[in-house]
């Protein structure tokens, strides 16, 4: 029972994110246009954490998920080259923020504590954003 809440306020957090993310980027009055793709994989039903899991989106990969370990792993595809990775914890706090270089980056996450969080990449145009469970 205690997951299915967990999915509720994951997904309920993501498109709070999204909306207000959405509501940041009209207040500014720019020109640019920028699309959000949130990603929803299929273990997101059940957050099963028994098999793991890599979520491709629009070329973009992240691995391993979950993650056991002190890093995951983003593939970035040769179209993007200005890539900024953000990672938050469900309560909304910028945990982490790293501008990718190569196309395939490891990002620490040793220090953070055990559960969901949310994977933002920013490209020039786009943004992504992708869950991930941190044990």
């Amino acid at each position: 029972m205690k997951n299915k809440y967990q999915i509720l306020f994951l997904c309920w957090f993501l498109a709070h994110f999204s909306f207000a993310q959405n509501q940041q980027n009209r207040e500014k009055k720019s020109d640019h246009s920028v699309t959000v793709k949130t990603v929803f994989s299929s273990s997101c039903k059940t957050l099963s954490t028994s098999e793991e899991e890599i979520v491709h989106v629009e070329g973009f990969s992240i691995y391993p998920n979950p993650v056991e370990g002190d890093f995951f792993t983003i593939k970035i595809p040769v179209k993007y080259t200005k890539v900024i990775a953000k990672v938050f914890s469900l309560s909304g706090k910028l945990v982490r923020k790293v501008k990718l270089s190569e196309s395939e980056e490891r990002i620490f996450v040793g220090d953070l504590s055990k559960g969901l969080y949310v994977v933002k990449l920013l490209t020039e145009r786009e943004a992504f954003n992708f869950k991930i469970i941190k044990e």
